[in-house]
């Protein structure tokens, strides 16, 4: 397979294919390391379903077949059907949007669906370049992804303590961050997090806020540019989320990552108000929510970020993930301070 990818396809090691090729000779070398017996503490997994590639994620498996052109999802068995069904429903309503992946095929009861695969290149890692170059993806690209987003399904208006509620009752569902075997003092800093945050949204416990169809993860990293035209992939993440929730995403996740040499604070405020001008005609009430609700938004997002991450399968390692991403949230908030204290 390498021969053939490396000799045959002679533009396998260009952007457009890289995302291919990684995951060839990533999967290669840890076939190698197990055959030599170097690593010993692989998992080996019979599927029912063939493809060149595996890969374990959140909740299940992806199995690509780059002969078909098709991916596979193949959720966890242990996994309950009401959340099965809810992810399934969340990428088909995707499905509608030009810039999201074809569904293919799905089987509620087998647990699995199947979608185009998208090839092309990460290209709007903004990796050590000006703010300039950010803002310019933003207005040409990023925009008209999160427009359609949000106009794709009518949105949600709920009280902002309902949604505060919501967030802590997952967080501590099942009383997880007292688990066995997690760190305590990490755990601890994440708590005081959390109720820092949430002490920031009860002043306006009882203001309404907008939720909106959501991606999750909408970042640089499912951002691909394509032959054709920009793609959003992994969409497994679809709910219904607090409106600026992707719009922050997409820059907190340049922020998290070090991209670039700006703190981002000036860039996100023009980003937003040029998103305000875009929904302006098409959705005035949105709008309005976001104009008299500005600091409640960011501040919600955070809680939401959060409430993302620790609802996964908890280990010391997503522990490191949630503070750090906890750390930028402050960083950015004591940046934001002195920016406007400057103006």
């Amino acid at each position: 397979m390498l021969a053939y990818y490396l000799y045959f396809k002679n533009k396998s090691l260009v952007l457009w294919s890289g995302f291919k090729t990684n995951l060839i000779l990533k999967n290669l070398k840890k076939l190698f390391l197990i055959k030599l017996g170097i690593d010993k503490g692989a998992e080996i997994i019979n599927l029912p379903i063939y493809g060149n590639i595996c890969l374990s994620i959140h909740q299940g498996y992806k199995i690509f077949n780059f002969k078909k052109g098709s991916v596979i999802k193949i959720f966890d068995r242990n996994l309950p059907a009401d959340i099965v069904a809810t992810e399934i429903k969340g990428v088909r309503e995707a499905g509608h949007l030009d810039f999201s992946p074809d569904i293919v095929d799905w089987n509620m009861k087998d647990r699995w669906f199947e979608e185009e695969l998208v090839e092309g290149s990460m290209g709007y890692a903004i990796l050590n370049s000006n703010p300039n170059a950010l803002m310019s993806v933003f207005r040409r690209e990023i925009i008209p992804l999160l427009e359609n987003m949000i106009l794709l399904k009518k949105p949600v208006y709920t009280l902002l303590c309902e949604r505060v509620d919501s967030c802590l009752s997952i967080i501590n569902k099942g009383n997880r961050l007292s688990a066995p075997g997690l760190d305590a003092q990490k755990v601890n800093s994440i708590k005081k997090g959390i109720g820092k945050i949430t002490e920031s949204l009860r002043k306006e416990d009882n203001q309404k806020i907008c939720l909106i169809f959501s991606h999750g993860d909408f970042s640089f990293k499912n951002v691909m540019i394509t032959k054709k035209r920009t793609m959003v992939i992994d969409w497994e993440g679809v709910a219904f989320r607090s409106v600026l929730f992707d719009l922050y995403n997409w820059f907190f996740t340049e922020l998290y990552y070090h991209n670039g040499s700006s703190n981002l604070v000036p860039e996100i405020s023009e980003a937003i108000s040029i998103f305000k001008k875009h929904l302006n005609d098409k959705a005035p009430d949105i709008v309005q929510s976001l104009s008299s609700m500005a600091s409640a938004y960011r501040f919600l997002f955070y809680l939401e970020r959060m409430t993302m991450l620790l609802q996964r399968n908890l280990s010391d390692k997503l522990l490191d993930i949630t503070l750090s991403s906890y750390m930028v949230f402050m960083e950015y908030e004591d940046n934001q301070s002195h920016h406007f204290d400057g103006c």
